[in-house]
């Protein structure tokens, strides 16, 4: 059995910049934005992920005009609980976290991928 203290644990999210305690106005996403906002530009709104049952259609879509800032560290914050949830369920034996930590991987892939498409929107 993994003795979970010894798994080096993510960094904490500041409260201002966490999604549970951030409000719209935190995170404009209009031409008002403030300067530190969107320098590596803005979600483009076109990945999906995790696929539907029906042919051809996903449950998530990344939504469009967030700070690509913001979703890199959000992907990155998905990414480091997927990396200890994959540990503990291999580890322990426990599928459910397993899985869990491919829905977040398929959820940071695609805040990734639409960062970059934003990044890259003006080239």
């Amino acid at each position: 059995m993994v003795q979970h203290s010894q798994l080096p644990t993510p960094s904490p999210v500041p409260s201002h910049t966490h999604p549970i305690h951030s409000t719209s106005k935190d995170f404009p996403m209009d031409k008002d934005s403030p300067d530190h906002l969107g320098k590596l530009g803005w979600t483009v709104g076109t990945t999906t992920c995790l696929e539907s049952e029906a042919k051809g259609k996903h449950l998530f879509r990344v939504e469009p005009g967030n700070c690509a800032d913001h979703a890199l560290q959000q992907a990155s914050e998905l990414l480091a609980s997927a990396r200890r949830a994959s540990f503990i369920g291999v580890m322990d034996d426990e599928p459910v976290l397993v899985w869990a930590a491919h829905y977040l991987s398929e959820m940071a892939k695609a805040l990734m991928d639409d960062a970059r498409r934003g990044m890259h929107k003006s080239d």
